[in-house]
């Protein structure tokens, strides 16, 4: 939840955006979406590494595919 303070930086941010010209515009965009993959693959990495809660479902399914209850996707 934001309080006041985020609400008006966040409308101010919205406000600089407009006012670049449109080719700008979309080379933020274009990092946004590359800042956005990097926290996505991050998080995915973290997930399934260590003690990362996905590695519990990422070893029952190597088990479940070695004891032969699934089959490689094709």
């Amino acid at each position: 939840r934001m309080n006041n303070d985020s609400m008006v930086t966040e409308n101010q941010i919205r406000n600089d955006i407009m006012s670049l010209p449109p080719n700008r515009r979309g080379q933020l965009l274009h990092w946004l979406i590359e800042m956005d993959q990097r926290d996505w693959d991050n998080e995915l990495e973290g997930d399934f590494s260590g003690k990362g809660p996905g590695v519990a479902l990422l070893d029952q399914v190597k088990e479940d595919f070695r004891d032969g209850r699934c089959n490689r996707w094709k």
